[in-house]
């Protein structure tokens, strides 16, 4: 259910937009409308399309045709192959947003800086306001990473590590996203300020109700922000599932080497035993299971046989020791 708000023009004396032709005032229409959801809850599969998006800033009602047209032709992409939507990049190659929802993307040790020299102040510029609601503004945003807006016409290099990823992650919220995609979002902070930008993000989570996919070797920052957890290998998903069913019970060699490499601070001291060998040259991967020549459970069969997903105790895992006919 949402609430859609349309304000008419009111009564003019011709079809013309200048304002000065409305005659009676503008209306106001509150409509209550109720939409089924185009996809399930268990996740959707995208492309990329070979469609660019237009940047925010040239959103504008004279080309609102052009960009619905883009739209179409991106999906009818995802079609063609299969999927259920398709991801349009914008004029420079980066994540712009796909049919259904908007996308964006924090870097590890991101600077916000356009041109690699400008001030923040200038590089959270606020698109024109046909493209971002009037009222947001720079700093609005700021203030709900927690910057003060004193740094508005602050460097790159005046601004901590911490601060930089704030600023990136206010970049993003411009644009009121369903969907935030963190790259080694902790990669350049200690452990405090690791530990401040994660509390803060899950509470802008909780106020403006995005989504964050997290791309980690983080082992702590996966165990304690996240929901659900997905193990790769050499581009493939190995493990997935409920983060506390991965972490408490691991299945795939690698998420149990992975745990083991990981010191704990509870229990017994265990030697630290890490994974023999190197990934896999992705060009060339190897035939069969892309793990075996690293697994310390490898099977005659995993060098020629490529293994599926299997549901084991309600997580999902890529390996041949669950697929029912183990030849341990």
């Amino acid at each position: 259910m949402h609430i859609r708000l349309t304000l008419t023009r009111g009564v003019k004396v011709t079809s013309g937009m200048d304002p000065r032709l409305n005659v009676s005032g503008p209306t106001l229409i509150v409509l209550a409308e109720f939409k089924d959801p185009v996809y399930d809850q268990s996740g959707i599969s995208l492309i990329t399309s070979s469609v660019r998006r237009h940047a925010p800033d040239s959103l504008d009602p004279k080309i609102h045709h052009n960009n619905l047209l883009t739209s179409i032709l991106a999906k009818i992409e995802a079609n063609v192959a299969g999927a259920d939507d398709a991801v349009m990049l914008d004029s420079r190659g980066f994540i712009a947003e796909t049919n259904a929802t908007h996308l964006f993307m924090v870097f590890p040790g991101s600077a916000p800086s356009g041109s690699g020299s400008g001030a923040a102040g200038v590089t959270l510029a606020t698109p024109t306001t046909v493209a971002c609601p009037e009222g947001i503004t720079r700093e609005t945003v700021l203030r709900l990473v927690g910057i003060d807006a004193v740094h508005l016409k602050s460097f790159p290099h005046q601004l901590s590590g911490g601060m930089r990823q704030r600023a990136m992650i206010a970049m993003a919220l411009l644009f009121t996203p369903d969907l935030v995609i963190m790259d080694e979002p902790t990669s350049a902070l200690d452990v405090v300020a690791q530990r401040s930008l994660m509390v803060q993000i899950k509470e802008l989570q909780q106020q403006l109700g995005f989504a964050v996919v997290f791309v980690t070797h983080d082992m702590s920052l996966v165990s304690h922000f996240s929901d659900r957890l997905m193990v790769m290998y050499a581009g493939q998903v190995a493990e997935a599932g409920a983060t506390r069913k991965v972490f408490d019970a691991p299945k795939h060699p690698y998420s149990v080497g992975l745990l083991d490499a990981f010191p704990s601070i509870r229990g017994p001291k265990v030697p630290l035993t890490g994974i023999p060998g190197r990934p896999p040259d992705l060009a060339r991967p190897p035939e069969g299971c892309r793990f075996a020549p690293r697994c310390p459970k490898v099977m005659d069969r995993c060098t020629e046989t490529v293994p599926d997903l299997f549901p084991v105790d309600g997580v999902d895992v890529r390996c041949l020791l669950y697929d029912g006919s183990s030849d341990e």
